[in-house]
C-alpha cells in the first residue's frame, strides 16, 4: 500500500498558522506542498494579505508541481472542503492578529494545523497566544513545527527547545505540546528559493542542498504517517 492510499480519504485542508510574521509559514507552506505532491494531488490558498506566498507562486508558474490559488474571502474559504479533486489543500494564514476573522474562517474547516515557530522566545510568546486563543478552543489537531534551526548554535540548543514543548509549562490542561520531531534547519536554499520561484523539489541533490532536501522530506514523511494512524472526527 502506497503513503496516498493509507492517508487520504477525504479532501484535507491543512492549515500552516502563527499569528507572527517572519516564523517561515509561506516557506513551509511551499516546501511542504512540494513534497506532498509526490503522492497527492495538492492545492496552495494563500490568504495572506501580505501575499508571499503569491508573490512566490507566480515567479515559479508553471514549474510548480501543486495548483496554486488565492483569496481573502471569508465564505470563498468556507468552501475549500467541496474542492474534492484535491487530497491535500495547504492554507497560508495571516501573521498577524488584526487578521483573526480570516484565520477563523480558515480554521473553521481546517482537519490538521501546522504551527511554525523559530527557537527564540519572541516567537514563542506569540505562538503560545494563536494556540491559546484560536487552535486549542476550536479542539483542532496540530503540531508545533520548530523552524528555523541555525546549525552553528549546536544540537543541544534544539534539543532543549524541544524538551520545552514536551514539558509544556505553559497552557494548563495540555500534556506537552504536540509538536513534529523533524526540525526545520535554516539554509541559503531556503533563504533563495522565493526569489527564485523554486521549491525543494527542484533542488539538485547535492551537499549545498542536502539540508533542506532531507528536513522536509522528513517533514513530509512525518506528517503522511500521522494521517494514517489518525481517527477523523
Amino acid at each position: 500500500m502506497s503513503i496516498a492510499q493509507a492517508t487520504i480519504h477525504f479532501t484535507r485542508v491543512v492549515a500552516v498558522a502563527a499569528q507572527k510574521g517572519g516564523v517561515g509559514k509561506t516557506t513551509i507552506v511551499m516546501m511542504l506542498a512540494a513534497i506532498l505532491s509526490r503522492w497527492f494531488k495538492v492545492l496552495v490558498v494563500d490568504v495572506d494579505p501580505q501575499k508571499s506566498t503569491t508573490k512566490w507562486a507566480n515567479r515559479g508558474e508553471e514549474d510548480l508541481p501543486f495548483d496554486f490559488a488565492d483569496s481573502l474571502d471569508p465564505e470563498a474559504l468556507g468552501k475549500l472542503k467541496d474542492l474534492h479533486e484535491y487530497d491535500v489543500i495547504l492554507v497560508d494564514t495571516p501573521g498577524h492578529h488584526s487578521d483573526r476573522d480570516i484565520l477563523d474562517a480558515v480554521l473553521d474547516i481546517s482537519d490538521f494545523v501546522i504551527v511554525p515557530t523559530e527557537p527564540t522566545a519572541l516567537s514563542l510568546d506569540s505562538i503560545l497566544d494563536t494556540l491559546r486563543d484560536h487552535i486549542i478552543p476550536k479542539g483542532l489537531q496540530y503540531r508545533l513545527l520548530v523552524n528555523k534551526v541555525r546549525p552553528q548554535r549546536g544540537t543541544d540548543h534544539t534539543e532543549s527547545w524541544l524538551d520545552l514543548f514536551d514539558k509544556n509549562e505553559w497552557i494548563p490542561g495540555e500534556v506537552g505540546l504536540p509538536r513534529f520531531r523533524q526540525f526545520i534547519r535554516l539554509s541559503s536554499p531556503v533563504e533563495d528559493a522565493p526569489g527564485e520561484g523554486t521549491v525543494v523539489t527542484q533542488f539538485y541533490d547535492n551537499r549545498k542542498n542536502h539540508n533542506a532536501i532531507s528536513d522536509f522530506a522528513a517533514l513530509g514523511t512525518e506528517l503522511a504517517a500521522a494521517w494514517a494512524t489518525e481517527k477523523r472526527s
